[in-house]
């Protein structure tokens, strides 16, 4: 999964964003739509999956506060040697004191400390973490600490079937009953699994008993399964766990 990640960094950040310091005041709105499908096809989720938690649960920043950095970074360089840009700055300041598209994106962008990506960050945390919709309130508990899990950054070589099965369940992107649920606006406590209780994504991993438990497996939390030590053994749950929970 790291190699994904490494490509999607290396390659298609320096493509798709390849002179974005230049795009001050630019509608970004197609260029995010591609940056984000193509980020759901690395991770090999739903187009639909929330963004807030894709971009947690990759560690890949929110375009619009990557590109922000970029612009930034750049402009506090030239702003360091005025005399050789003096004509480049001469039109800027015309699109400030004109209150341009342009000149207003100037001045938000050196107004603040230039560490977009690691407030949007903070801000998607605190967004997710005061969250009452079932996908992040799950997420939440399965990642209390919003860290990157390993298996994104590790070079072990894990089952790519297994893994995908993780993923999407780690993002509720899944098929199951409760997640159709979802898409029809059923209320949560309508959604009920064969067994009685209220059917969820937790429910499933944790307590049904029409689920088969790995009996090599033990755990009583959401991060005490995700975050078990043998995570290819954890894959293969997950993934029979999906299997079996979509029947019922």
């Amino acid at each position: 999964m790291w190699i994904k990640l490494k490509v999607f960094r290396a390659c298609l950040l320096a493509a798709i964003l390849y002179s974005c310091e230049t795009w001050i005041g630019a509608n970004l709105s197609s260029l995010v739509k591609i940056y984000n499908d193509i980020l759901c096809a690395t991770l090999g989720v739903r187009s639909s999956t929330c963004r807030d938690l894709l971009y947690l649960e990759s560690g890949v920043a929110p375009p619009e506060a990557f590109i922000a950095e970029r612009q930034y970074n750049f402009l506090c360089r030239m702003l360091k040697d005025m005399d050789m840009h003096r004509p480049l700055f001469l039109v800027l300041d015309m699109c400030i004191l004109e209150r341009t598209p342009m000149g207003k994106q100037i001045e938000t962008l050196l107004s603040g400390d230039g560490k977009f990506v690691s407030s949007a960050r903070s801000a998607l945390i605190t967004k997710v973490s005061s969250s009452t919709s079932t996908r992040r309130s799950f997420y939440n508990e399965l990642n209390p600490r919003f860290t990157v899990h390993s298996v994104y950054r590790s070079r072990i070589y894990f089952s790519e079937f297994d893994r995908l099965a993780w993923s999407r369940l780690r993002l509720t992107s899944t098929s199951l009953t409760i997640e159709k649920a979802r898409w029809r606006g059923q209320p949560s406590e309508e959604r009920r699994c064969p067994c009685g209780e209220i059917q969820s994504e937790k429910h499933f991993l944790l307590s049904c008993p029409l689920i088969p438990r790995n009996p090599q497996l033990s755990y009583t939390s959401l991060p005490a399964f995700m975050d078990n030590a043998d995570q290819s053994l954890v894959m293969e749950s997950a993934k029979k766990i999906l299997s079996a929970a979509s029947v019922l």
